[in-house]
């Protein structure tokens, strides 16, 4: 709904946008840093930003402008808002949106949980696979020294039995 209004508006030439994220690092204020990153906002002398459910007057915008170019030492205007719960399809938008991005994101910390396990395991397995090499070469080595012992023990009898 919000996207199609961007649309039909960006269609008559006004300078704006929709901007959606898959990931919901920081919630709003993460959304709100993330936006700022895009190359097209150094451009922009204003930016103004709207929550889903934000109902302000039509004509906001054109009486806060003003008052930040009249007084350039302010950087910020915040206005008094309602909220649409009134607006049922906005309520249950958003409620739909969040638990979708709620569970899109347990799924992605899920999958990533289960490829650091399957790297431990990867990793203990290689470790195990070390461990036993080292113990078969230090067994071959200790018994190999008593062999080695044993032969010359053998051969000394042999000499002296001469």
């Amino acid at each position: 709904m919000v996207e199609q209004e961007c649309q039909r508006w960006a269609a008559k030439g006004i300078n704006i946008r929709y901007e959606s994220r898959e990931n919901r690092t920081g919630y709003k204020a993460g959304a709100l840093k993330e936006g700022l990153k895009r190359s097209y906002v150094k451009h922009c002398e204003y930016v103004a930003i709207f929550d889903v459910d934000f109902r302000l007057e039509p004509d906001y915008l054109r009486r806060a402008i003003p008052y930040l170019v009249q007084n350039s030492d302010i950087a910020l205007v915040q206005a008094r808002w309602r909220f649409a719960k009134e607006a049922k399809e906005l309520t249950e938008a958003r409620a739909n949106n969040e638990a979708k991005a709620e569970l899109e994101s347990r799924l992605r910390d899920a999958q990533e949980h289960e490829t650091m396990l399957v790297q431990a395991l990867e990793e203990l397995r290689q470790t195990l696979s070390r461990i036993k090499q080292q113990v078969f070469a230090l067994f071959i080595e200790i018994v190999g020294l008593n062999l080695a012992n044993l032969q010359n023990d053998v051969l000394r009898l042999c000499v002296v039995a001469l």
